[in-house]
């Protein structure tokens, strides 16, 4: 197996991740009885606050269910009742496990139940020949790779890897010309599936690979990722990796995010041009293999593709995963145009560069997380761009409108991500502060870049 090290990071030929589920939900909800006891006042951990559901009086009460926790004044019982949960006691105890297993280790059992079958093992043969004794040698590499998309009946489907797991600069032909893939639990000679390769770009590094008329996809409980918004990730929240690490098979490990937007620069897989990728930062486990495979939430969703690790003899559990939005958007718009023959990634560019005015970390207690918001300003504008004459340099980007969808401009990347479903001769309306007004700007997208 072929890696890859390349100043502090290395690309792994095979690396899935997948997150995990941080708590348990209350019923139906939405919040687990410890978080609504965390909004109403209480401020120990779950053990002390299980703890705590005895109350300081129980004997006034039934089982010391209707006793004070922690001098609150309101047992934990009724603080759920009244934040809207209707069921007797006894229903609520059993709700205190959730939909998705009991307190605890259970809860991530769930998640990766869930999100394992949406992974699957990859690996591509290149036959490399020396230049020397021109003799033909067969090289196999491997990683993982997530199901975007399917038709189970027909035994199609769409699956997501990194480029680098399909390329090597060193082989005849640069892109596999013989990839197969496994699905979860079935990783067997009898049960290997031929892929096709639909295009793929280095500067993301993304592929998108493709089976058609496989009975044992048809046949298998596998089927495609249930998917998150990836700016819906932050700082602290667990993170689930996913993936065939030394090509032994799919296997999961479990951490957390560290950063939740960061970017990091290294050599591609072509061994040669300098790429730049918008990464979250995670502490699990990630070993060569990995490469391709989902990072997931506790719900089982995706919420990115690893890619890479931090290789230093000083460092420790550093490793990093493209966004699901970035990922997820870069193989759509390879699909997409890939009816035209095309392989690569085509976007449509406004012609500005943007930066950061103002930031600022702000605890939501809604969300209970903490979120950077960022003021996003114009720097400069292209006058060749689409752009020209109507942004202008020190705008202040509020939002932007794209066949129906709005968004809030809060990070830098916001726009920039989302920039890769623009089409060629469609409308996208800017919403901006100029000055002291504000204003809704029209700009027709123009030609399009290809993106190797």
């Amino acid at each position: 197996m072929k890696s890859k090290i390349l100043k502090f990071f290395t690309l792994f030929i095979i690396i899935p991740t997948m997150f995990i589920f941080s708590a348990c939900s209350l019923g139906n909800q939405g919040l687990s009885a410890y978080e609504l006891a965390v909004q109403n006042g209480y401020e120990g951990t779950v053990t002390e606050w299980l703890e705590s559901l005895n109350g300081t009086n129980g004997e006034d009460g039934t089982d010391g269910l209707d006793g004070e926790y922690a001098g609150q004044g309101l047992s934990a019982y009724q603080i759920a009742v009244e934040n809207g949960f209707t069921g007797t006691v006894t229903e609520w105890l059993v709700s205190l496990q959730g939909e998705k297993g009991d307190i605890g280790s259970d809860s991530v059992c769930y998640a990766v139940s869930k999100a394992i079958l949406s992974v699957v093992s990859v690996y591509c043969e290149f036959t490399i020949t020396s230049q020397y004794t021109h003799i033909s040698e067969t090289e196999t590499s491997a990683g993982a790779g997530v199901i975007l998309s399917d038709d189970k009946a027909s035994g199609t489907a769409y699956i997501i890897t990194n480029y680098h797991v399909v390329y090597y600069a060193d082989a005849d032909s640069e892109i596999s010309e013989s990839i197969s893939i496994y699905l979860y639990g079935m990783e067997y000679e009898e049960y290997k599936i031929s892929a096709i390769y639909i295009g793929g770009s280095l500067t993301y590094d993304i592929a998108v690979l493709k089976i058609e008329n496989s009975t044992i996809y048809t046949n298998s409980d596998s089927c495609a990722t249930k998917l998150e918004n990836s700016n819906n990730v932050f700082a602290g929240d667990t993170a689930i990796a996913i993936g065939n690490p030394e090509a032994e098979g799919i296997s999961a490990t479990q951490g957390i995010i560290s950063v939740d937007s960061e970017y990091i620069s290294m050599t591609g897989a072509d061994d040669i041009t300098e790429v730049t990728f918008r990464v979250m930062r995670i502490d699990t486990a990630v070993n060569s293999g990995n490469s391709g495979g989902g990072l997931f939430n506790e719900d089982g969703e995706l919420i990115g593709i690893v890619n890479a690790k931090t290789i230093e003899d000083t460092i420790e559990n550093i490793a990093y995963a493209i966004p699901s939005n970035i990922a997820i958007y870069a193989a759509n718009n390879i699909i997409r145009n890939s009816s035209t023959e095309n392989t690569s990634i085509l976007r449509c560019m406004l012609g500005v560069t943007l930066k950061i005015s103002d930031t600022i970390a702000h605890y939501n207690t809604e969300t209970l997380r903490t979120e950077i918001i960022q003021t996003i300003e114009i720097d400069s504008i292209e006058d060749t761009g689409v752009a020209y004459n109507i942004l202008q340099a020190g705008d202040i980007l509020k939002s932007f409108t794209y066949n129906g969808v709005t968004l809030d401009i809060t990070r830098l990347f916001t726009m920039v991500d989302y920039s890769l479903n623009f089409v060629q001769n469609e409308t996208v309306a800017i919403t901006l502060l100029r000055g002291e007004d504000i204003l809704i700007l029209n700009i027709v997208l123009g030609d399009v870049t290809t993106i190797d």
